[in-house]
């Protein structure tokens, strides 16, 4: 059957068997649509809008299910809603380093060659600088010495001095990108790395995401398929090339002559499977116990490997990680907010996500734990819950004994409406909920209840939903809920988070009090209300006053090591000396876990 896929670019030809589902179909481009529950027609994130049909979900729906509704069709045409743009934090101002990159520029004038020296080129530059010039930039050698008068740069590594590149004198670089790999989005950072001076920074979202929302659907997906593990590597090269593109784009709109070809340097955080995935190597044993990954350590590539490389030579470190899930965006975390560095305070860093990552510094040690919060917090698996873009409601709150509410693009140019409820969303309203005793400590909710908020509590499909914005109808249409499926959601993240916490202060052998500070990374934990995370039992209630918003972490490490080999040394020793504490096994986990899944500081009982 010939297939048309109609996105934001052209549009793409293809050919399908009736027996095809319609999401495989679209998993062969590097297209920007989703599938958060990784095709189990669980989410109902891969609607698509198929020409003579209407709304389907591309994952319930094959080839021969569009020819069975549209008879003697000889042709399907597939229209892909057009993505939101994110607010994903990316900010990573305020870096304080040693500059020291792994590759840097030196220059050098050569003495031209006379009747009296006729030494090889090759042998002249040896000579004034005691490096070898690579065979495969020798072709570039005699037209740099001679177009310039023997004035010439190269680039250098500074772990073993090999020569990566010859520059001419007046060329601007060499630059380097930083890149946090997360299972949701990406962030790239551009620097120049003879200044250490900031370009400029990008965001998109992991064009992954179509395999599923988190890492288990994404390794079940590459376990699938070994097309699938192939596609996925590609997806993200491409993805990081387009960020660099668009980085170094920005920058010669800011003055800034960069060129892709004097990109030299990448260096690269994320998760352990999302860097499994990176290099084509299969993340299966992650998911099974006992949890082991392929690697962990550093690896030094080549640019070229992921598609990077304009000019051979160009490297991409990939950081080191501690554990399965405990990966290289968490060894960058606990760099950039110094955690390594005895102080005298016990400091806990906690990244909310699809894994509940969270580290501690206590008495000289380090450990670190991951938690399966699932996807709740970032608004999947709630029926009406969104990500940080566009119409998604991100704070929730009561005035005058009503409910209040801002999303994000209120009072734009272009008029937008509430269309669902992003993380910070979702805990300040079941913080209102609590607070209002309208959520049992079981996580019930109760109707009946009298006045403006109690009246939100109304039954929609024979289960109660708090109404957040009104709609039209019974059942109302163009409202936003949250029903009480969504809060059992809510409460197996809080309870897995609190749980890991909890567990991982045990084996320090701490209480919630003596905790000094608490960095919140990423961005749910950059734009939640902690009130609203201890009000929920996300967070003990000891933590009041000591949290801070820490920003993306994971991107702030990685640009530390892209700008200092020093900083590298520092996520090395970090990833070697953090003790993991794998929950599964730890005794006392599960009872934790059953203890937090109630809400706190209610007085009502449940019946």
């Amino acid at each position: 059957m010939e297939i048309w896929i109609h996105t934001q670019g052209e549009p793409i030809h293809t050919q399908a068997e009736p027996g095809d589902r319609l999401l495989d179909v679209l998993r062969r481009f590097p297209i920007s649509f989703s599938a958060p529950c990784g095709g189990h027609g669980n989410c109902g994130g891969c609607r698509v809008l198929i020409d003579g049909v209407g709304d389907r979900l591309a994952c319930r729906t094959t080839v021969a299910d569009v020819m069975a509704e549209i008879p003697d069709t000889r042709l399907i045409e597939i229209r892909i809603p057009e993505p939101d743009a994110a607010q994903i934090l990316t900010d990573a101002a305020g870096l304080e380093i040693a500059l020291k990159p792994l590759v840097t520029r030196e220059d050098v004038a050569l003495p031209l060659p006379t009747l009296q020296d006729q030494r090889p080129d090759a042998e002249r530059f040896l000579a004034e600088t005691g490096h070898c010039v690579p065979i495969e930039l020798l072709r570039k050698l005699p037209f740099l010495i001679r177009n310039s008068g023997g004035e010439l740069s190269y680039i250098v590594r500074r772990d073993n001095d090999e020569v990566i590149d010859l520059v001419e004198r007046n060329a601007t670089g060499p630059y380097g990108v930083a890149v946090d790999i997360g299972t949701t989005t990406l962030a790239a950072y551009l620097f120049h790395l003879g200044t250490g001076r900031p370009l400029g920074h990008r965001a998109m979202p992991n064009p992954q995401s179509v395999f599923g929302a988190d890492v288990i659907s994404r390794i079940g997906s590459a376990t699938a398929s070994r097309r699938n593990q192939t596609t996925m590597k590609e997806r993200i090269g491409l993805a990081i090339q387009e960020l660099a593109s668009a980085l170094a784009a920005d920058a010669v709109r800011g003055g800034e002559d960069v060129q892709l070809d004097e990109i030299h340097l990448y260096v690269l955080a994320g998760n352990t499977t999302m860097l499994h995935l990176l290099v084509d190597v299969a993340p299966d044993s992650i998911a099974k116990a006992p949890f082991i990954p392929v690697f962990t350590d550093t690896y030094i590539l080549s640019a070229d490997r992921f598609g990077l490389a304009v000019r051979p030579g160009a490297l991409c470190v990939l950081l080191p990680s501690v554990s399965a899930y405990v990966g290289a965006d968490i060894v960058s975390g606990i760099l950039a907010c110094g955690m390594e560095v005895e102080n005298g305070k016990n400091r806990l860093l906690i990244d909310i996500g699809t894994n509940g990552e969270i580290a501690l510094a206590a008495g000289g040690h380090l450990y670190a734990c991951s938690t399966a919060a699932g996807p709740a917090f970032e608004g999947a698996n709630i029926r009406q819950g969104m990500s940080a873009v566009v119409g998604a409601i991100d704070h929730v709150g009561v005035k005058d004994g009503d409910l209040t509410y801002t999303w994000i693009g209120e009072g734009g140019t272009v008029a937008q409406a509430p269309r669902g409820l992003c993380g910070s969303a979702i805990l300040d309203t079941v913080r209102v909920l609590i607070e209002q005793r309208l959520l049992l400590f079981s996580g019930r909710m109760v109707t009946g209840m009298p006045g403006k908020l109690g009246e939100r509590v109304i039954e929609v499909d024979g289960q109660p939903a708090f109404v957040v914005v009104a709609g039209h109808g019974d059942p109302p249409t163009g409202a936003v809920l949250l029903r009480q499926e969504d809060i059992r959601e809510i409460q197996n993240a809080k309870a897995a988070i609190a749980a890991g916490i909890a567990t991982l202060l045990s084996v320090a052998g701490l209480q919630s009090g003596d905790v000094d500070e608490i960095y919140l990374a990423g961005g749910f934990g950059n734009y939640l209300d902690p009130d609203s995370a201890i009000a929920i039992g996300l967070l003990p209630r000891e933590f009041a006053g000591r949290i801070r918003a820490a920003g993306n972490t994971s991107g702030v490490g990685a640009s530390m090591c892209l700008l200092s080999t020093q900083a590298l040394e520092r996520a090395e020793t970090i990833a070697r000396q953090t003790e993991y504490i794998e929950l599964s096994g730890d005794p006392g986990f599960s009872d934790r876990y059953i203890d937090e899944m109630v809400f706190p500081d209610l007085d009502d009982g449940d019946e």
